[in-house]
């Protein structure tokens, strides 16, 4: 009987909103998610455990500000950067190094000029770039300020890069696969790493 009502209470509060990992479900998919945690089932689903892409044919990923779109860049770049890491198998403190070693401006700065220079990027992703470096960003880390340690120059194509990210990841994820296999192989990520 406990379990009957608990099932029962649990489909109730599916179907009346649920948020699953920071994304709303709908009512439906909800009702199931809960349902079989209830039931004790196996995580197995057709259902992606991302987010749905977003639907974009209505609007311009411009819609968000460069800000908006390095703070997503931010965490795919970091998304990323630890999938490429991860093989082959270290101690968690060296992947650790290396993604911040990969995260920081200096890295960041060194790859997106390798991308340019390289004559990778569109004319569009070079407005986004210029967009992105173009942007109010207020707080420069205090390792940057000052003579001589890149500056405000250095972080602003960092996060430009990220804006660069944000956008791709929007706009068309096919492409951001591509831009990552191109930062791959021409061993660009190792040679960030190899930076001061």
């Amino acid at each position: 009987m406990c379990v009957v009502v608990i099932r029962a209470f649990v489909v109730a509060r599916a179907r009346a909103r649920a948020c699953v990992g920071g994304v709303a479900l709908t009512d439906a998919r909800a009702a199931d998610v809960l349902e079989r945690v209830a039931d004790g089932a196996r995580a197995t689903s057709s259902t992606p455990w991302t987010p749905d892409i977003i639907d974009i044919g209505t609007k311009t990923p411009r819609q968000w500000s460069p800000i908006a779109l390095a703070f997503l860049g931010d965490a795919v770049w970091e998304l990323y950067t630890r999938a490429w890491l991860f093989n082959p198998p270290t101690k968690p403190l060296d992947y650790d190094l290396k993604t911040k070693r990969l995260a920081r401006a200096e890295a960041q700065d060194f790859i997106l000029r390798a991308l340019v220079d390289g004559d990778t990027l569109s004319e569009e992703e070079l407005s986004v770039v210029k967009w992105g470096r173009n942007a109010a960003y207020g707080n420069v880390p205090t390792r940057l300020r000052g003579k001589g340690k890149g500056g405000h120059g250095t972080y602003r194509n960092a996060s430009a890069l990220e804006c660069l990210i944000g956008y791709i990841y929007v706009a068309d994820r096919a492409r951001l696969e591509e831009l990552w296999a191109t930062v791959v192989r021409d061993d660009i990520l190792v040679k960030a790493l190899e930076l001061e």
